[in-house]
């Protein structure tokens, strides 16, 4: 892969998130419409260091993930319609969200993705 640049994160911006069950913990899945972009990604978590964060957007409460290269210093942000109320991340990440992963929307069965299973171990998420 080659250097991270803001164009090349624009490119890779993802469209929502889910967590899903995985092994013995679960795994926060970055969804894309296209399974190249997702393959693009994650080949990029497995080879440069980053920083993902799971905030709040100030004044409405919604999700945002942070994703920053260390090496260049990019985030790409996403913020979704999901709040705690409707989706509580913060009970989920308590109770072990110890991988990330990207995927696509699963044809065969609503709310469901099929994600990488070459995980990136994220064990420190929310602590």
């Amino acid at each position: 892969m080659s250097e991270i640049t803001a164009e090349l994160l624009q490119e890779l911006h993802w469209r929502d998130f889910s967590i899903m069950p995985h092994d013995d913990s679960q795994v926060l899945v970055l969804v894309y419409d296209d399974h190249n972009n997702a393959e693009r990604l994650l080949r990029l978590l497995h080879e440069k260091p980053f920083d993902i964060k799971i905030l709040k957007e100030d004044g409405t409460s919604k999700h945002m993930i942070d994703l920053t290269f260390l090496e260049s210093d990019l985030t790409i942000r996403t913020v979704f319609n999901k709040t705690e109320e409707t989706y509580p991340i913060a009970e989920r990440i308590a109770n072990g969200v110890k991988h990330l992963s990207t995927g696509i929307p699963n044809p065969d069965k609503a709310n469901s993705y099929l994600y990488a299973l070459k995980t990136k171990i994220i064990d420190e998420l929310g602590k």
